[in-house]
């Protein structure tokens, strides 16, 4: 529906206050638009133990459909995911929006790429990455730092 999922279920936007009562952490994903990470990056995600113990949020799972990053950030984000491999200005905004809401900001980027130094500045965590499998690997160990 609106690119939420928390176990099996799919939950619109506006019922984000639901959020503050499930157990684990509300985690959105910020990329690049365009960038194929449906196949790579969502259906990994999705496979995942972070799946099972958090609720993701994944602004494009959903073709097609958008929402309000800024409202959802201001209402209630435990922490952001920003995937910086790629020059993007709407990530930069959502990074943005992140810090001004104190939303921590964890940033990955792909190995041998080259992050904007402004992005990683404001995260609390930086990962560097060579698979997805890795990356989600570091990510779960990462994790408590920000609860």
């Amino acid at each position: 529906m609106f690119g939420w999922h928390h176990r099996e279920e799919h939950i619109p936007i506006i019922f984000i206050s639901y959020f503050r009562a499930v157990e684990g952490m509300r985690i959105y994903v910020a990329h690049k638009q365009g960038a194929d990470f449906q196949d790579e990056l969502y259906a990994k995600l999705r496979q995942s133990a972070l799946n099972t113990e958090h609720t993701i949020i994944l602004p494009h799972e959903q073709i097609g459909v958008s929402f309000d990053s800024k409202q959802l950030l201001h209402q209630g984000i435990d922490v952001m995911i920003a995937e910086v491999t790629f020059h993007a200005i709407g990530v930069g905004m959502e990074i943005a929006y992140a810090d001004v809401f104190g939303v921590p900001l964890l940033c990955v980027y792909r190995n041998g790429s080259k992050p904007s130094n402004s992005a990683l500045q404001k995260a609390k965590k930086v990962i560097e990455y060579e698979t997805i499998e890795g990356l989600i690997s570091d990510i779960e160990k990462l994790l408590p730092e920000f609860q």
